[in-house]
């Protein structure tokens, strides 16, 4: 599934846990995890069918959130994390459909919300 594929890329890429140590869960957010840390999510998406039927492509739409206490930080993640997204793996294609930022008054933290458009072979 694409979820393994994300982790697999995501824990196994150094500048990813050079900043965030191995603090990767699929949403939610684990009650008492250590800042900053990253969630990721499956928020829609669809699978390809042609006129002969199921493709084998799936088209998902992914949520990552970016969760750190200083702005900095959660600048500096999100970009390395969007770049490893982008060019990280042959696995899957990716294209980032927007973000946003927000502060998380029940966690104390800053969050950036990045969208993506995956495309996977399964």
């Amino acid at each position: 599934m694409i979820e393994g594929k994300i982790y697999t890329l995501l824990i196994n890429t150094a500048t990813v846990t050079g900043l965030i140590s191995t603090r990767i869960y699929p949403a939610p957010l684990p009650q008492r995890a250590a800042f900053p840390c990253l969630t990721y999510e499956r928020i829609g998406g669809e699978r390809v069918y042609t006129l002969r039927g199921y493709a084998g492509l799936e088209n998902p739409i992914f949520e990552f959130v970016v969760y750190a206490t200083a702005s900095t930080a959660l600048d500096k993640i999100s970009t390395v994390v969007k770049k490893t997204i982008d060019e990280g793996t042959t696995a899957f294609k990716a294209v980032c459909r927007g973000e946003e930022e927000a502060y998380d008054h029940e966690k104390l933290a800053r969050v950036r919300i990045i969208e993506y458009s995956l495309w996977n072979q399964e």
